[in-house]
Order: C-alpha cells, then structure tokens, then sequence
C-alpha cells in the first residue's frame, strides 16, 4: 500500500468528481489521477488509466450448442448485479433480434434461428462489450 500518514491524497475520477482518500473503488474504465501532497507542502501526481477489459463486467458466456441446427442456449455470468443488453446480427449486420434484461447477475437465453448462417451476438453491459459467433447450420 501507499504511505498515509502526513500526505493529503486527492483522486480525480474520470467524470471530475474528486475525492479525498487513501484508497479509491474503481468502478469504470477511465482516467484517474491520484495527487498526494506531503506536509512539507511538496506535491506528487499520478494518472491512472483503467481499460475496460477481459474480466471487468463479464465472468463467463456459454454458447452451446455450436454450431447448432435451431434452438441454443446462451449462458452469461456477470462480476455482478447489471442490465445487458443482447443482440443478434445476420450475415449482412442486420439486428435480427434484441432483448434488454435487468439486474442481474446470471442471465440463460434461448432462441431459435432456422436459416444457415454465421450470425453475431453482442452482449453489452455498462461500457463493457462482447462478441460472440453462432453458426447455424
């Protein structure tokens, strides 16, 4: 950990909101800057940049099966409780279908697509994105 005794910390979040503490919760991707000021009046600063990335949002997503021939299951566990967001696009990029589910953590969705293809699926919570294939035979 950082030395907290004799320094003033001051965090900047990414949305300008700052805060006065040793220790920060980051829960967005962003730049954050960490100024420690000492009592001799001398000033150090930091920048933080926080990427969202494998992991941040997204626990574990299960497609199964595929390829498939109609119906599939898809599986997501997220880090916690949130909304996602789950569409799927055909050959061309055209939104074939979209659902918003709510508040949860553990989300199972099933659908049946008859015409074969290689179609994508995107999951998205918060600014966090996932790509997924399905073949449909």
């Amino acid at each position: 950990g950082m030395p907290d005794s004799g320094f003033d910390y001051v965090w900047t979040m990414p949305d300008g909101q700052t805060l006065n503490s040793p220790e920060i919760s980051i829960t967005k991707p962003g730049d954050y800057v960490v100024s420690l000021t000492g009592e001799d009046g001398c000033m150090a600063s930091q920048e933080v940049t926080v990427l969202s990335g494998d992991g941040s949002v997204f626990r574990n997503t299960q497609l199964f099966p595929n390829p498939v021939k109609g119906w599939f299951v898809l599986r997501v566990e997220l880090a916690g409780e949130a909304d996602l967001l789950l569409s799927i696009y055909d050959m061309n990029g055209q939104l074939i279908t979209q659902e918003k589910m709510i508040g949860r953590q553990y989300y199972r969705y099933t659908n049946n697509i008859q015409t074969p293809g290689i179609y994508t699926i995107t999951l998205k919570s918060g600014n966090d994105l996932r790509t997924l294939k399905l073949v449909v035979e």
